[in-house]
């Protein structure tokens, strides 16, 4: 019994070690760690975590979460990725490039450039100053 007992332990053990960081879901920051595991085990892809990383989801809505909580980082990388090799850049094509991969992931990427376009138009514009 004790022995099956260790063997369980250790296999829970040996598995939760290897988890690969694209697996978490985008709300769960990554550390330094996961981006050098990244960057060693998915290198097609650590370019786009990157950038996905730019953007602040800790003051997403509760309700953006639980409609997005199951994303993962390998996801909306994979949707990211195919935006920016989609051969024409029209919005239609980009569109379909997206809804291609995972549907769920391009409608939280389109909900993301939404988000940061309606928040640079409605910004406060610093006033120039005066030049003598």
């Amino acid at each position: 019994m004790k022995k099956l007992l260790l063997i369980l332990a250790v296999t829970a053990l040996m598995l939760s070690c290897g988890k690969n960081p694209l697996d978490k879901s985008i709300f769960k920051p990554l550390s330094e760690k996961d981006m050098a595991k990244i960057e060693t085990e998915n290198p097609e892809l650590f370019n786009y975590v990157v950038d996905f990383k730019e953007f602040d989801l800790s003051n997403e809505s509760d309700e953006a979460k639980k409609t997005y909580g199951e994303l993962t980082y390998r996801r909306v990388a994979n949707v990211i990725k195919a935006i920016e090799e989609s051969q024409d850049k029209s919005l239609a094509n980009i569109a379909t490039a997206m809804e291609e991969q995972d549907e769920l992931a391009a409608e939280f990427v389109g909900y993301l450039i939404l988000s940061e376009l309606s928040g640079a138009f409605s910004a406060p514009q610093e006033e120039p100053t005066p030049v003598n």
